[in-house]
């Protein structure tokens, strides 16, 4: 009886039941489960660089929240449009035309700075309910660092790391380019199109972009991958075929 009432306890902590109607993320294996992390120094830190949409969050990176913008009935958010509009009544200064954050992402980024997470078992538990394509990681890559966030998505459905001085699959979404070419969790990206890769996420982004800009310009619009699955020794080559853009449109000049 104790247990299940903690267990609850800590579905709610977790932010379980918030979700609703809301699609999560489906990948394999189940990122909750594969997400590098570690509790250190009364924190919760990467153990390994990884790509999120493309953005590089380096190991040691200290996370400090999971989040989905609040929706406009939550009560930080009703609270912030109050006060703003309380502001723009007493005011007499003419109004500067310039960009000022919405409520919702001012009452997004107060609970940023108010939460840290010091249970990598929550971190789990709140990304395992909660991985939605709308949900954000806000870190730090240390502690004195400024609060940065990457969004939960990832480039053609790879999640990727660096590890053992190679750029290897995490985790693959479900339903997705990456999942159609064939990925599987420990593939080792050797190369891109023509061009070798050392092993890093920052020259993996470079290379990505420069092959797949001339992929764009073909007409077969293939874009091949060399990977080394893992327990392997012979490399193979897997290939997306990338969709239509609006670059390729008449109507882009």
């Amino acid at each position: 009886m104790i247990l299940r009432y903690i267990f609850a306890f800590l579905f709610i902590l977790a932010g379980f039941g918030s979700v609703g109607a809301q699609q999560l993320i489906e990948t394999d294996p189940i990122l909750a489960s594969v997400f590098p992390l570690e509790e250190k120094s009364n924190s919760v830190v990467l153990t390994q660089t990884i790509l999120l949409n493309k953005e590089i969050v380096p190991a040691g990176s200290i996370l400090r929240v999971l989040y989905v913008m609040p929706q406009l009935g939550d009560n930080e958010v009703r609270s912030e449009v109050i006060k703003k509009q309380q502001e723009s009544a007493y005011s007499r200064a003419p109004e500067i035309q310039q960009k000022v954050d919405s409520p919702i992402v001012v009452a997004a980024k107060k609970l940023a700075l108010g939460t840290r997470w010091t249970s990598a078992q929550l971190f789990r538990l709140k990304l395992a309910n909660q991985n939605t394509p709308d949900l954000k990681l806000v870190y730090q890559e240390t502690a004195e660092g400024e609060l940065r966030e990457a969004p939960l998505n990832f480039l053609h459905g790879l999640f990727l790391g660096e590890k053992a001085g190679k750029v290897v699959v995490i985790a693959v979404e479900r339903k997705t380019s990456a999942a159609s070419a064939n990925f599987v969790a420990g593939d080792a990206i050797l190369q891109i199109g023509s061009q070798k890769l050392d092993g890093t996420l920052a020259q993996f982004l470079k290379v990505y972009q420069e092959e797949k800009s001339k992929a764009e310009a073909t007409s077969s619009r293939d874009f091949a991958f060399q990977v080394l699955p893992a327990k392997q020794e012979v490399p193979v080559t897997k290939t997306f075929k990338l969709a239509l853009s609006l670059k390729s449109n008449l109507l882009d000049y």
